[in-house]
């Protein structure tokens, strides 16, 4: 019926923006190995982002996080941030998204 043509229509938009998204850190991850502090940047983003990824993220605990691996890595928290904002935007250039800048910078 065409409720359910509507159902399937959104299931697949979402299976869509979903294996957009897989594809897109894939081709960061390669990205990244390129480059001189990839691997640096993986480490940050694996320490911040992936601790428990399928529990919600409290208020505080993505600055407690990326504290803890400056701790960790010879680096400060302001590299720290540095390094996960560059792999955001080269996500976000994959994904198609907008980041508010007129151009990637490394």
């Amino acid at each position: 019926t065409e409720t359910a043509a509507v159902l399937a229509v959104e299931c697949m938009e979402e299976a869509a923006g979903e294996i957009a998204d897989i594809i897109a850190v894939a081709r960061t991850v390669k990205e990244l190995r390129g480059r001189s502090d990839g691997d640096m940047i993986l480490r940050c983003l694996d320490a911040v982002y992936f601790v428990q990824p399928t529990r919600q993220i409290s208020r505080g605990e993505i600055s407690e996080r990326v504290t803890a691996v400056s701790c960790d890595l010879p680096a400060g928290v302001d590299t720290v941030y540095r390094k996960l904002r560059a792999a955001r935007r080269i996500f976000a250039r994959y994904r198609g998204l907008n980041t508010g800048t007129s151009a990637f910078r490394r």
